[in-house]
């Protein structure tokens, strides 16, 4: 969980900072809070949670969003 929480939490900084599709924000999110998950930060886990199901709606592609909807079906729910 701690390894795991690390490369998302790094991954989720460097994605902030540059632009990208919307289905690579949405799976990135989807990773942090599934790492946020099983390194036990509840409070990241609901907060990565949540945007991560704000940037799921916001796929305008049906293809991609079913894609990462599938990842985002494995995350726990807080």
């Amino acid at each position: 969980g701690a390894q795991a929480w690390a490369y998302a939490e790094r991954v989720r900084v460097f994605f902030q900072k540059v632009e990208s599709p919307k289905w690579e924000a949405a799976l990135v999110q989807t990773v942090h809070a599934h790492a946020a998950w099983a390194s036990g930060r509840a409070a990241e886990h609901r907060a990565s949670y949540e945007r991560a199901v704000e940037a799921l709606a916001a796929i305008p592609n049906e293809d991609e969003k079913s894609i990462v909807a599938r990842t985002f079906a494995l995350v726990p729910k807080p």
